[in-house]
C-alpha cells in the first residue's frame, strides 16, 4: 500500500469519532455555519473537561439553525453563560456538552431548551426528541380551528351579500343578511375565545406561574391575558415574571404581532421590563 493511501485510510478512521464545534463564522446564513473539528475521547463526551454528557438534538434538520443562531450568536451565548463547550455532532443529531461539573453541563442544556422554546420547540423527555408546540397544539385543537374558519367564511359571505343587496336597494334582504353575518361573527369569536383559553392551558401546563408562554395565541386576546396574569402575580407578591412571545418564526411578511402589543402596553404604562432575547421579555412587577 502506498504512503498516500495509508495516510488517507488513517484520516478516514480518525474522522469517525469527531464532532463539530462552531468556529469563526463569516456568513449570515445559520445553515451555512463554518465548523472546526475536535476528537471526542468516547461517546461519553469531549476531552479536557471534568464532566461531559451527550443530549439528543432531533429533528436536527429543523432545529439546528436555532441552536446555532445567526453567525453563531445563540451557541456562543450559551457557551459564555454556562462556561461550557457545546459541541454539535457531525450528523447534527446530538450535542456533547463539556464543563467543570454536572450542574454547569445541565445549565448549558437548559439554555439550549430555552433557546428552542423561544422558537416554539419543546423537549419531550419521554420520547427524547423536540416537537413543535404550534404543530402539536394545532393537531389537538384542529376541530376548534375548523369551526373558527367555517364561521369566518360564512360571516364574510353574509356581509358581502348584504352589501350587494343594499346597493340593489333590497334593504330588507340586506338587513337579514347582515344579522345572519353578525351571528356567524359571534360564533367565530366564541370559538376563538375557547381556542385561546384551551391553548393557553395546554402550552403553559408545565410552566411555573411566573412564566407565561403566548405561543399560538390570537393577537386580540394577548393583552387581556398579560394584564390578568400581571394582576394575579402582583397580588401574590411576585417581583418578576417572564413573557414568552416567541421569536416570530411563524409571523407573516408584516412581522411579529404579539411582541409589539406587549411592549407598547408596558411602555405606555411605565412598567419596567427588559428583552431577555429575541423571544422573551422579563417584566418587573415591583422593586
Amino acid at each position: 500500500m502506498s504512503k498516500a493511501i495509508m495516510k488517507m485510510s488513517q484520516t478516514s478512521k480518525s474522522l469517525k469519532n469527531k464532532i463539530l464545534i462552531p468556529s469563526t463564522i463569516h456568513t449570515s446564513s445559520p445553515s451555512a455555519v463554518c465548523y472546526s473539528t475536535t476528537t471526542t475521547s468516547s461517546s461519553n463526551g469531549s476531552r479536557g473537561f471534568k464532566f461531559s454528557k451527550r443530549y439528543p438534538l432531533t429533528p436536527s434538520e429543523k432545529i439546528i439553525k436555532y441552536v446555532i443562531g445567526e453567525k453563531g450568536k445563540n451557541i456562543n451565548e450559551i457557551q459564555q453563560r454556562s462556561q461550557c463547550r457545546v459541541s454539535i455532532e457531525e450528523n447534527s443529531r446530538g450535542v456533547v456538552i463539556g464543563g467543570e461539573n454536572e450542574q454547569s453541563v445541565q445549565f448549558a442544556w437548559n439554555l439550549i431548551e430555552e433557546t428552542l422554546r423561544d422558537f416554539g420547540w419543546r423537549f419531550d423527555r419521554q420520547r427524547q426528541t423536540f416537537y413543535e408546540i404550534q404543530s402539536e397544539a394545532q393537531k389537538l385543537f384542529a376541530e376548534l380551528e375548523k369551526n373558527i374558519e367555517k364561521e369566518a367564511s360564512l360571516m364574510a359571505e353574509c356581509f358581502s351579500k348584504s352589501q350587494k343587496a343594499f346597493k340593489q336597494d333590497k334593504k330588507e334582504e340586506a338587513k337579514a343578511l347582515s344579522e345572519e353575518g353578525k351571528k356567524h361573527q359571534e360564533l367565530m369569536q366564541k370559538y376563538q375565545n375557547q381556542s385561546s383559553e384551551e391553548m393557553l392551558k395546554f402550552i403553559n401546563k408545565n410552566n411555573p406561574v411566573d412564566v407565561l408562554d403566548l405561543h399560538c395565541q390570537y393577537s386580540q386576546f394577548v393583552l387581556d391575558i398579560v394584564i390578568h396574569r400581571m394582576s394575579e402575580l402582583k397580588k401574590k407578591g411576585c417581583k418578576q415574571f417572564t413573557i414568552v412571545h416567541g421569536a416570530g418564526s411563524h409571523s407573516d411578511k408584516r412581522g411579529p404581532k404579539i411582541k409589539p402589543i406587549i411592549i407598547n402596553y408596558l411602555k405606555n404604562n411605565r412598567v419596567d421590563f427588559e428583552e431577555v432575547n429575541s423571544g422573551q421579555i422579563r417584566v418587573t412587577l415591583c422593586k
